[in-house]
């Protein structure tokens, strides 16, 4: 099997062929669903902790981060920022950011992470592509939002997550109080169709 196909799989949800890129993944027991999966702290922590603390920036560091385009320095910055986090929290173990093989997951992992814009008359939305979920909870998609007029905690963070319903998404949101909103289960959406709902739900 080749590098690429062992770190994201041929299929979306709990795939058996996936071998995790050790020591930076993990494979995990699901002791509900009785179910072995790949755990990648780094996305977990890019997608849930760190993405969603950005929606305050200044418009600079807006422009920095979420600039269009694959492999951008804002992109590379944000995911050293993840690794970081996975290795003070103890998601990692201490040193695995010195390992030789690092950079080459870093690569892999952030050549199938890009952003683009979505046209809005009120809102500044960056609809930002992830790696190919692998596992409940990971996101296909992303969506930070920021009204034209800015003002305090005015962003909304928007996701379409992998769910435990086999082919099936949740269209989620996470709130400024930390809370993980579930909108509904359904099947996976294009990439254009999630940027439609996206627009539904800043005006509702």
């Amino acid at each position: 099997m080749s590098f690429w196909k062992k770190l994201f799989g041929k299929s979306q949800l709990f795939t058996k062929s996936i071998e995790p890129f050790v020591p930076f993944e993990t494979r995990v027991e699901d002791v509900i669903s009785n179910t072995r999966y790949i755990h990648r702290p780094l996305l977990y922590v890019l997608q849930h902790r760190l993405l969603p603390d950005l929606l305050s920036l200044d418009e600079d560091g807006w422009a920095y981060f979420f600039l269009a385009g694959t492999s951008t320095q804002g992109l590379n910055d944000l995911v050293n920022m993840a690794a970081a986090i996975c290795e003070s929290s103890g998601l990692w173990p201490q040193g695995i950011t010195n390992l030789e093989n690092f950079p080459i997951y870093i690569q892999k992992t952030m050549s199938q992470v890009s952003v683009f814009l979505v046209e809005d008359d009120d809102w500044d939305i960056r609809v930002i592509s992830m790696p190919k979920p692998i596992a409940t909870s990971e996101a296909y998609w992303i969506a930070l939002c920021i009204p034209h007029q800015r003002s305090e905690d005015s962003g909304r963070y928007y996701t379409l997550e992998s769910s435990v319903a086999k082919g099936a998404v949740a269209f989620c949101e996470w709130t400024k109080a930390g809370e993980h909103i579930n909108y509904g289960i359904g099947p996976l959406m294009t990439v254009n169709d999630f940027a439609s709902r996206i627009k539904v739900m800043l005006r509702v």
